[in-house]
């Protein structure tokens, strides 16, 4: 991304130098090349998405979140030093941009895509497909779009509000080639879902456990006042990874650029848009390392780094946490996992079970099963000798430690 801006920013100094150059000598200075040379100016290209923006909008309409360079309207004589600016990233050109980026700002003819085939890498020839098929099946021609193939994220501008509204109320769904596969989802507004880990697994020599209020500072500090939708602990299995939710594909974009930062004495780590999903019943035997090798088979990844994939084991329950995402985005559409000859079902949550103890081999599990206490929430069972395992539908945090079921 910075190499992005680099180019615009230098492409911008060209421009103003060859302007300079044509006011300052004896065949270009006239009025009329001045004025050829400022109409070749009326577009802007946003540093963010490179849309070509007309030059009175302050703000990209594509992403909504680029703003317009700053430089000097009227070419004279100053030396260039004067004339333009290289625009300073971390400011705004605009009093409001420090503010964060809400669902009310979202543009009328905006369209995103949440779920961007993982199979396609190259972004310029994902557009291209996209817009053959919205044009095909859709009977639509987009003004542009832009995809953000790391994050799974794709921006549809269109031409009129009944655009949005048919694409997202009436079409809903499509699928990007003729054979049905690689379904896409247009949706009206963008939520972006992801995961803070802490360094350390657990609460260990009187570190504590961060809670989810300070986490939400730090970030607002972080990045300027921005502050998240909503922050929540992903499981009391991995009581050191963080959901959180933010509507700023600006924030995300300068994020991935450092997503790493100190809050307190603690270290954390941002997977933007990452897809989380979990194992059970793994192996006791199996490391960290051993599980991260699998998943890159699985995905013919050899080399992931931790950066794009981050797995960790809870050995007391034999379950394990995957966040995947930029180059470990293909794990997002495996539905299982092989460990030597036997399969593993990837999960979108972790089972609730529950262990009773004592429970006799002859007792009626049906009494249990049917006991007020879990509501008619059993969906299976494992007995071994008098350990009695429970899978309920959701937790039960209010099931009492002892309780009588009868006889």
């Amino acid at each position: 991304m910075g190499a992005c801006f680099q180019t615009i920013c230098d492409n911008f100094n060209t421009d103003i130098h060859e302007q300079l150059n044509a006011a300052n000598s004896p065949m270009g200075g006239s009025g009329k090349n001045i004025h050829r040379q400022k109409q070749e100016k009326s577009q802007w290209e946003c540093p963010i998405c490179t849309y070509q923006n007309d030059n009175s909008r302050t703000r990209c309409e594509m992403c909504q979140q680029g703003q317009r360079p700053q430089f000097s309207s009227d070419i004279t004589s100053t030396p260039a030093s004067d004339v333009f600016h290289s625009p300073d990233l971390s400011k705004s050109s605009t009093p409001h941009a420090s503010k964060p980026y809400a669902l009310h700002q979202e543009n009328e003819r905006t369209v995103y895509i949440q779920d961007l085939p993982t199979n396609i890498k190259d972004s310029a020839e994902l557009e291209k497909r996209l817009r053959h098929r919205i044009k095909t099946v859709c009977h639509l021609e987009p003004v542009d779009i832009k995809c953000y193939t790391s994050f799974g994220i794709g921006i549809i501008l269109v031409a009129q509000v009944q655009d949005k509204k048919y694409l997202v109320k009436e079409v809903g769904t499509i699928t990007l080639h003729t054979d049905g596969s690689d379904k896409i989802s247009f949706v009206a507004t963008l939520e972006l879902i992801s995961y803070i880990v802490l360094d350390g697994k657990q609460d260990k020599g009187g570190t504590h456990l961060l809670t989810t209020e300070e986490i939400s500072r730090r970030w607002s500090e972080l990045y300027k006042g921005e502050r998240l939708c909503r922050c929540d602990q992903l499981n009391i299995q991995f009581p050191n990874i963080y959901r959180v939710i933010s509507v700023s594909l600006d924030q995300l974009l300068k994020i991935k650029q450092n997503p790493d930062f100190a809050i307190g004495d603690q270290f954390a780590r941002v997977y933007i848009c990452a897809d989380c999903s979990f194992l059970e019943d793994l192996p006791r035997a199996l490391s960290e390392d051993q599980l991260r090798r699998a998943i890159g088979i699985s995905i013919k990844k050899s080399s992931l780094s931790v950066s794009s994939l981050y797995v960790q084991l809870n050995k007391q329950t034999g379950n394990a946490c995957v966040l995947a995402t930029d180059a470990a985005r293909p794990w997002s559409v495996e539905s299982h996992l092989m460990i030597g000859d036997k399969s593993y079902s990837k999960k979108n949550s972790l089972s609730c079970r529950l262990s009773l103890h004592p429970i006799s081999p002859s007792f009626s599990i049906e009494k249990i099963i049917n006991h007020p206490a879990f509501a008619g929430e059993v969906i299976n069972y494992k007995q071994n000798g008098e350990n009695l395992i429970l899978e309920l539908t959701r937790e039960h945090s209010q099931v009492p430690e002892r309780f009588q079921i009868g006889t």
